[in-house]
């Protein structure tokens, strides 16, 4: 606890919360902070101060490691391009690559949009029969 775990001024404050985000003896401060003041409020705050800052350590950590992902991703990128155009294939090749790789995108969207579209069309026909009351012909005996 090194002896600064108190909220006496701001320093020792901001020193006390930071050691606590880090769990290092967050227990035992926090049930030196029961001992000063109302046991439930210090034991909720410090609960809810360690999991919040737990929370806000995991996503950092998460979106540093994401971050170096993408950085490798479009170093490999740019090195398969290097290696493409080392090879022979000029930048139009590569550019009418890209555009056929779009082209089929579209082209599945599309088809995928129609697809919804009938499936759309079935469901809305199929409720509209199963709403239709069943109702006897009128050459029956039952009308």
């Amino acid at each position: 606890m090194f002896g600064f775990a108190n909220f006496d001024n701001l320093f020792s404050g901001m020193l006390t919360l930071f050691q606590t985000s880090f769990l290092q003896d967050w227990y035992r401060i926090m049930y030196a902070m029961q001992n000063g003041s109302n046991a439930y409020i210090s034991s909720m705050y410090f609960v809810i101060y360690v999991l919040m800052s737990n929370y806000f350590m995991h996503i950092l950590t998460i979106g540093i490691i994401m971050q170096k992902f993408i950085e490798v991703n479009e170093h490999k990128e740019r090195q398969d391009l290097l290696a493409k155009l080392g090879q022979g294939e000029t930048i139009e090749e590569l550019k009418n690559t890209y555009h056929e790789q779009l082209d089929k995108i579209k082209e599945k969207k599309k088809r995928d949009k129609q697809m919804r579209t009938c499936t759309h069309n079935i469901r809305r026909f199929l409720k509209k029969i199963s709403n239709v009351e069943s109702r006897p012909l009128p050459n029956t005996p039952y009308h």
